[in-house]
């Protein structure tokens, strides 16, 4: 069975978007932290094109640009945030002041979200934005090398109305230097505990004024394993009813990867000679699904856009 709207090439799907669509939904806002112009706009368009929004239904803010601010989550259907190369596990002490505020900004804007179970999909950095708050283990024991991996859904994945439209095991694109390797409260305690916990790193997450504002007010609790894979057991989480997490990347296809392998070749992901061998690898692979997560994520929480009667 092929995922809805599988084969179809990015670049074109938004040349025909842009010539025939009108703005039909409120529009969502994608937070961005990429620095690199290539990536970050490849990250966009990839947002755009698996979506289906338009422009002006997807809003971008690129963080490492500029202070997010005060957001009226009015204004939005949903809020996506995308990936780059910041890392919560990072030392503090080596953290750039631009990379010490987006967490702040980030951290202030979950205040809000986490609050009112306002829709909310982090993907990549995501995870370890919605992770950290949480009070989750975020840490460099699940690195995860570039390339697809299989993911499996848990049954409580299986029976969540977003993710549950996928297969119970489906190839993703992952590459990253950290992960949620211990999620707390029952999330945890259905069989995903992790023995990262039992060896005093569940209270090192909170170490070093990280403490997660979110678990002293009892979100834990609400937090749901949805998916994991061989190489990392928190996949993907989801925090009361609307608030979404991924490890893998749900808008990335093969082109979009070997982009990202070009941009980030010295990042330290992969040794350098190797870029060619893991865009063959990439091109081998059968990622289809991941982009219906994104499709499912505007489906069910877009609101009908405004008139300019109504605006008025």
């Amino acid at each position: 069975m092929e995922p809805p709207g599988a084969g179809l090439p990015l670049g074109w799907l938004r040349q025909v978007r842009q010539v025939t669509r009108v703005d039909r939904v409120k529009p969502f806002l994608l937070l961005a932290i990429r620095a690199e112009d290539a990536a970050a706009d490849n990250e966009y368009d990839s947002f755009l094109s698996v979506s289906g929004l338009g422009e002006g239904e997807l809003r971008r803010v690129r963080l490492e640009q500029h202070a997010l601010g005060r957001v009226d989550l009015s204004d939005w259907s949903g809020i996506m945030l995308g990936g780059g190369p910041f890392n919560y596990s990072d030392p503090e002490e080596l953290k750039t002041p631009v990379q010490r505020r987006v967490e702040a900004d980030l951290a202030g804007l979950l205040d809000q979200v986490v609050s009112a179970d306002f829709p909310f999909l982090g993907a990549c950095y995501g995870i370890g934005a919605l992770g950290r708050y949480l009070g989750a283990v975020v840490d460099r024991r699940f690195a995860e090398p570039v390339g697809a991996v299989e993911i499996t859904l848990t049954p409580a994945g299986g029976r969540d109305p977003l993710l549950g439209e996928l297969p119970a095991a489906f190839q993703a694109f992952t590459g990253h230097k950290e992960a949620v390797s211990h999620l707390p409260g029952p999330a945890a305690a259905g069989g995903q505990a992790s023995s990262a916990a039992a060896g005093g790193q569940a209270s090192s997450a909170a170490a070093g004024g990280q403490a997660s504002r979110a678990a002293a007010g009892g979100q834990a609790s609400r937090a749901v394993l949805l998916a994991s894979s061989a190489g990392c057991p928190v996949q993907a989480f989801r925090l009361g009813g609307n608030v979404y997490a991924t490890q893998f990347h749900p808008e990335l296809d093969v082109a979009g990867l070997c982009t990202r392998i070009e941009v980030y070749k010295h990042a330290g992901y992969f040794e350098p000679d190797q870029a060619d061998e893991i865009k063959a690898r990439a091109a081998r692979s059968n990622v289809s699904w991941p982009p219906a997560i994104l499709r499912g994520f505007v489906r069910r929480y877009g609101q009908p856009a405004l008139t300019p009667a109504q605006a008025g």
